[in-house]
């Protein structure tokens, strides 16, 4: 359930705990260090036990590799190299990829502390979409930029840009292949929140696979202040009943506790 208002977005947040996460019968892909960890949770519920854990070299030398495995077991990659952003991908499970093909057409990829760089969405029609952060450096504005392949990942078109306000981080995004394509990230500001090292959610959306997108609104949490931790990754995802799911790591009372935001996408 949410509601919109013409400046706001309005969701429900629930902590995130297990017994609140939606069972999902897709692939898990988490990547860190450079490394790809593939959890089938098709696996884990039929075994009721450890999952099997198939571990991938990604790339060398990339930075924050982000994945994703489509519903015909195609592994799509984003990473960041020398200050851009690239894309691959693998059929074989990880074993060889194709050459990369660079995202970003122009501007550079904030790539630092571990957790920064491009993010990744699959949409079941095969449409691969791509979120950044421009590269910080003393004086320069950064705002949340966008691209999309509609060639399986062959070409990338023209940056866009989707924020209206600089200083944003945390961008993330989610795709259903219906032309839906949400868009999030957080950013200082007015009102000033109180707490410290702390952020307001933002949000945009797209109804045409990403050709067009809407106003930057600010999200409306009906049961938390939509505080966010100034400097933590978040992830979007979108289930098959059009429900938008947002993992973030809230700053409600000083407090970093992890939350999911749900609203549908339409």
């Amino acid at each position: 359930m949410f509601m919109r208002t013409p400046e706001r977005t309005a969701v429900e947040c629930l902590p995130l705990r297990p017994a609140y996460l939606p069972r999902v019968n897709t692939s898990l892909v988490l990547g860190a260090l450079g490394y790809l960890l593939l959890v089938s949770a098709n696996q884990a519920t039929a075994a009721a036990a450890m999952p099997t854990v198939h571990v991938v070299q990604a790339p060398d030398p990339c930075l924050v590799p982000d994945v994703f495995v489509d519903t015909w077991g195609v592994l799509h990659m984003v990473y960041g190299l020398e200050h851009h952003a690239y894309y691959v991908r693998s059929t074989d499970n990880g074993a060889t990829f194709t050459p990369p093909v660079k995202v970003n057409s122009t501007s550079m990829v904030e790539t630092k502390m571990g957790e920064r760089g491009p993010k990744l969405a699959v949409g079941a029609d095969g449409s691969i979409h791509v979120v950044w952060v421009d590269e910080w450096a003393p004086g320069v504005k950064t705002f949340v930029r966008y691209s999309h392949s509609l060639d399986g990942g062959k070409s990338f078109e023209a940056l866009k840009t989707l924020s209206a306000m600089s200083g944003v981080d945390g961008a993330t995004l989610t795709a259903d292949g219906k032309g839906h394509v949400v868009a999030f990230w957080h950013v200082m500001v007015d009102p000033k929140p109180e707490v410290k090292s702390a952020t307001w959610l933002h949000t945009t959306r797209s109804t045409n696979n990403g050709k067009t997108f809407g106003p930057t609104e600010k999200v409306n949490i009906t049961n938390l202040s939509g505080l966010a931790c100034s400097m933590c990754m978040m992830r979007a995802r979108m289930g098959a009943d059009g429900q938008v799911y947002l993992a973030f790591r809230s700053a409600e009372a000083s407090i970093r506790d992890f939350y999911e935001a749900q609203r549908a996408s339409r």
